[in-house]
């Protein structure tokens, strides 16, 4: 059986080429115990099947339990020592003379050596030993033939050893009792080593992230109360557009703009434009007063006439007149008068075809009655539609809404930093039509809206200059005016196109309160507490009620570090 000794760093795919490169059918791969087949069992199962595939038996002789144990279960016969397979090291010094011929010193260096012409024979029984021949040595060269001699001795000597009978296999320990398998791979104790950088950069990242925390987190926001005394005063003022600017006066400029569109209406209307019904009835008079005396009974055309059964309404087609009630002269009987009138139904329609019926008429005499003994024919439906008033109204209504917001927009983007107040937009209506009359049969009509707006624009912080001067006449000199937000809000305008102006009117009105610098307060109550901030505000600046609130809650009670970071809202009372 020959042998193959494996290096600990053999791959698998270099045993599976060392046993594909020898002729012998039996081999023996003598493998450390660190060996890199043992790794995993798929390289043993490879070496199993490239095994069979080129028809060799092949054994493993390993030291390492866990290899024999691996190998065991891919099927490989193992053993722990050469002497158990029963085959000579023969393949020793095939490695021995591979190591030499590594050893070889590089080109370039002076020395002779001497390379035999004679080979050795192996013998897989028994090896002798052999003495290669010397080197024929130079006069000049004597030392260093002498050290060529030995090296080359060296490197062609083969240890003999004395053969070795086949033994039976010694006997192995089942492999179910060796130690079970704790994974691939050798572990390697490691020596540990701070990571100091790493360390002092994560320290160095949440200090940074602390002091970002600290300085922009906390917020302040403080309502403080402080006396003051209300004043409002009624403010009159002219924006020109021409002449001389006086001191209730805003100097104004014109502005105005133009938009049309149009809009299709669908025509949501009904007409019938069907037939009439018509048919005849007979009226009878039969009205007698209590003496018996009777009347007669006139009719105009028109006159309505309405079904008893289905509330139908006709009118008569001509006007009639049906004379009294008489009496035979023989019998005294009553001879009631009677005639027959055609009418025709008020809408057309199936609907008013119908059977015989009894009617009653409007404005007619007690005991008058009315029927009719023919079926009424020749109603016929037939819807069209048709553009009502309501289908006008609400186009129209729709255009003028979308065509003043859009100037309104024109405007505003024309005053650019000046301002004028909506009321005062003067429209004119150019022109507002529809192409279609109301009632006609059609399925749309198309709205036309055209208009264009007008309107003075000023300077908001002139006006506001002008209200303060109105309310600041009894100010003091460490006072200072804070307007009501709603001063502006209702503006009165009324256009004079006379004099080409528009007058303001509005009610101003504010609070008279010692003089509030925010920057300055907020500086002076940086880092303090609730208590400390309080009694600031209420020493420096007489506040009367002081409300603190920090966010978030769960931080330090206290203010924060920097002004721009406190808000203050003061209340005026």
């Amino acid at each position: 059986m020959k042998p193959i000794y494996l290096a600990p760093d053999d791959e698998i795919t270099s045993v599976v080429e060392k046993i594909t490169a020898l002729s012998d059918q039996k081999l023996a791969l003598v493998a450390p115990k660190n060996s890199n087949i043992f790794q995993s069992l798929i390289n043993l199962k490879l070496l199993k099947k490239e095994a069979t595939r080129l028809d060799k038996e092949i054994v493993i002789i390993t030291t390492s339990k866990v290899g024999q144990k691996l190998a065991e279960q891919v099927g490989i016969k193992s053993y722990s020592n050469i002497s158990s397979v029963g085959i000579s090291d023969i393949g020793r010094s095939e490695r021995l003379e591979e190591k030499i011929e590594s050893e070889v010193l590089p080109d370039g260096t002076k020395i002779h050596q001497y390379n035999p012409s004679e080979t050795v024979e192996k013998n897989d029984e028994v090896i002798s030993e052999t003495t290669a021949p010397q080197e024929q040595k130079n006069d000049d060269d004597e030392e260093e033939g002498e050290e060529e001699s030995v090296i080359n001795k060296k490197a062609t000597l083969i240890p003999e050893f004395p053969p070795i009978k086949i033994a039976t296999p010694i006997e192995k320990s089942p492999a179910d009792e060796l130690p079970a398998i704790s994974g691939a791979g050798f572990s390697t104790r490691t020596e540990f080593n701070l990571p100091w950088r790493s360390l002092i950069g994560a320290i160095l990242i949440l200090f940074i992230a602390f002091i970002a925390l600290f300085v922009f987190l906390p917020k302040a926001y403080i309502s403080a109360t402080f006396p003051s005394t209300k004043v409002d005063t009624k403010v009159a003022l002219n924006v020109l557009t021409e002449g001389v600017v006086g001191e209730n006066d805003i100097e104004g400029v014109n502005l105005s703009a133009s938009k049309s569109a149009t809009k299709t209406i669908k025509a949501t209307g009904k007409k019938d434009i069907g037939t009439k019904a018509t048919g005849s009835i007979t009226i009878t008079n039969k009205y007698k007063d209590g003496s018996g005396v009777g009347k007669d009974q006139s009719f105009s055309a028109l006159t309505k006439v309405t079904d008893t059964k289905t509330g139908k309404v006709f009118t008569l087609n001509n006007a009639v007149t049906i004379g009294r009630v008489t009496y035979d002269p023989n019998n005294g009987q009553p001879i009631y008068q009677s005639k027959t009138v055609g009418v025709t139904a008020i809408e057309p329609g199936e609907s008013y075809n119908i059977s015989t019926s009894t009617f009653n008429i409007t404005g007619a005499l007690s005991g008058v009655t009315a029927q009719s003994t023919t079926s009424f024919k020749g109603g016929l439906t037939k819807q069209v539609t048709v553009l009502s008033q309501s289908d006008i109204d609400n186009v129209q209504k729709e255009l003028k809404e979308k065509t003043n917001t859009e100037i309104l927009v024109e405007l505003k983007t024309k005053a650019e930093n000046k301002q004028f107040i909506n009321s005062a937009v003067s429209y004119q209506v150019i022109k507002e039509s529809v192409d279609k009359k109301v009632g006609d049969q059609t399925d749309e009509a198309t709205a036309t809206y055209e208009v264009t707006a007008s309107v003075i624009a000023f300077d908001q912080e002139t006006l506001k200059q002008k209200v303060v001067t109105a309310l600041s006449k009894d100010i003091k000199q460490n006072e200072e005016l804070v307007l009501n937000d709603k001063t502006f809000e209702n503006i009165k305008s009324t256009n004079d196109p006379a004099k080409k102006s528009v007058k303001l009117e509005l009610q101003a009105s504010g609070n008279l309160t010692i003089r509030i610098e925010k920057d300055k307060m907020a500086k002076a109550i940086t880092n303090k507490t609730s208590d400390q901030i309080s009694q600031i505000l209420k020493d420096s600046y007489s506040a009367t009620d002081v409300k603190v609130d920090i966010s978030p809650s769960w931080w330090f009670k206290r203010s924060p570090m920097f002004s721009w970071a406190i808000k203050i809202e003061p209340v005026f009372k």
